[in-house]
C-alpha cells in the first residue's frame, strides 16, 4: 500500500530541487520521503491535466512545502514511523502487514488509520456480521508503551471509518498534539482479531425494583438489553445508594463501557496525558453511575472527592485564575458482560431519609 503525490520537477541544482510550481499541503517546513516516479500516461484536460504514475525509489527528503513550490534535499532521508498490523481470522493463519508512515503531527494519525483499515479490508473483505477486537500498542521513545483495546461490532463488515475511532488511533493523535512536550513515536503495532458472531446488546431500559429507595441501601437495578437480531432480556445489577443522597434526588446513569467516561483530571503534563489515556472502561461492560450531590475538585492533576463546602470554597479563591476545577462525584458499579454493550439510559429517583425512620420533605 502506498500514498504519494506526483508532480513535475522544475529545477535541480547541487543536490537540491524545486518541484510542482504550487504547494502540496502548504504547511511550510515538513519532512517527508522524496521518491522518483514512472509516468504511465497523461490525461490532458483544459481545466487540469492528470498523470497516471507509480512511485519507484526513495531519492531524498521533502523539506519545504511553500506557496510557490516544494523543495527537496537529495542528500537527506526522512525518518518514518513503522506500523505492523496482524489480522487473525477464524480458521486461517494470521496475515502480517508492514508499512511505514510519515512522521508528522497532522499526517501520522491519518496515514496509520489508512494502513490499519487497508490491511483489515484486504485480509477480511466479507460484508458480514463480525466482532473485531483491536489491540493497539504504541511505542514511545523514553516512555513505557501504551496498550489499548477496542471491541467493535460491524453488522456489514468492518470499515475504515469504524477503525478510525479506536482508542489506539485516537491516542496517536492526542500524543502528537499534546501541548506539553514533543513525543516521538517509535512504532505502532496493531493486532486485529476477527470473529463472525453477533455478540452485541443495546441498553434499552432501566428500572428499580420496589417503590422505596433508602440511602445506604443495596438495591437491584433491572437493565433491559436487546441483542442484535434476538429477543429482549433483563439483567439485574446490585448497586448501593450513597448515604450522601439521603433526602435528595439521585440520577442513575446506565451506559456502555465504551461511552462511559472515567473521572480523570485535566492533564497538566505529558505523564498525566499518558495516565488519562490508559483509563477507560471495557466495551464488554455496563457502567452504572449514581450521581451524588457533592462536588469534587481536580487540582494539579489529582481528583479530590468527599470535600466539605468550606474546603471546596478554599480551593476556588476569587483572587486568582488558577483554581481547582469542580466536577460532580459519581459512585460507579462496573458490571462485566460477555457481549459488547451499546447505548445509554438514565433515571431520576428520590431517596428516602432513614434517620429516625422519617422521610425528609423534598
Amino acid at each position: 500500500m502506498s500514498m504519494v503525490g506526483t508532480g513535475t520537477v522544475t529545477y535541480v541544482d547541487h543536490g537540491g530541487l524545486l518541484a510542482f510550481g504550487h504547494p502540496m499541503f502548504g504547511v511550510g517546513e515538513i519532512y517527508l520521503p522524496l521518491v522518483d516516479a514512472q509516468i504511465h500516461a497523461i490525461l490532458p484536460s483544459v481545466s487540469q491535466s492528470m498523470k497516471l504514475s507509480s512511485p519507484l525509489h526513495e531519492v531524498g527528503a521533502l523539506i519545504q512545502d511553500r506557496q510557490s513550490c516544494i523543495v527537496g534535499d537529495l542528500a537527506a532521508r526522512a525518518t518514518m514511523v513503522p506500523v505492523t498490523v496482524r489480522v487473525r481470522g477464524p480458521g486461517a493463519a494470521p496475515r502480517v502487514f508492514h508499512a511505514e508512515v510519515a512522521r508528522n503531527k497532522r499526517l501520522t494519525p491519518t496515514l496509520a488509520g489508512l494502513v490499519v483499515g487497508s490491511a483489515l479490508v484486504d485480509a477480511e473483505p466479507d460484508a458480514a456480521e463480525m466482532v473485531v477486537v483491536v489491540t493497539s500498542r504504541i511505542k514511545l521513545r523514553g516512555w513505557a508503551p501504551i496498550e489499548l483495546r477496542d471491541e467493535i461490532f460491524a453488522p456489514e463488515g468492518v470499515s475504515r471509518q469504524s477503525l478510525s475511532g479506536t482508542r489506539g488511533l485516537r491516542a496517536v493523535s492526542d500524543l502528537l498534539s499534546n501541548p506539553f512536550e514533543p513525543v516521538v513515536i517509535d512504532g505502532l503495532d496493531v493486532d486485529v482479531a476477527v470473529e463472525y458472531r453477533r455478540d452485541v446488546v443495546e441498553i434499552v431500559g432501566v428500572a428499580l425494583s420496589g417503590d422505596e429507595i433508602r440511602s445506604g441501601q443495596r438495591v437491584s437495578l433491572r437493565v433491559s438489553l436487546r441483542p442484535y437480531g434476538g429477543a429482549e432480556y433483563t439483567e439485574t445489577i446490585p448497586i448501593v445508594i450513597p448515604r450522601a443522597l439521603s433526602g435528595d434526588t439521585a440520577r442513575i446513569e446506565v451506559a456502555a463501557g465504551s461511552i462511559a467516561k472515567p473521572d480523570t483530571p485535566t492533564a497538566e503534563s505529558l505523564p498525566m496525558v499518558l495516565d488519562n489515556l490508559r483509563r477507560y472502561f471495557p466495551p464488554t461492560s455496563i457502567v452504572v453511575s449514581v450521581q451524588t450531590p457533592d462536588d469534587g475538585a481536580a487540582l494539579h492533576g489529582r481528583l479530590l472527592t468527599d470535600l466539605p463546602a468550606a474546603a471546596a470554597d478554599t480551593l476556588r479563591p476569587g483572587n486568582q485564575t488558577r483554581r481547582a476545577e469542580t466536577f460532580r462525584v459519581a459512585e460507579r458499579t462496573i458490571h462485566p458482560t460477555k457481549k459488547i454493550v451499546l447505548g445509554r439510559q438514565e433515571i431520576t429517583v428520590y431517596v428516602r431519609d432513614d434517620v429516625l425512620g422519617a422521610m425528609k420533605s423534598p
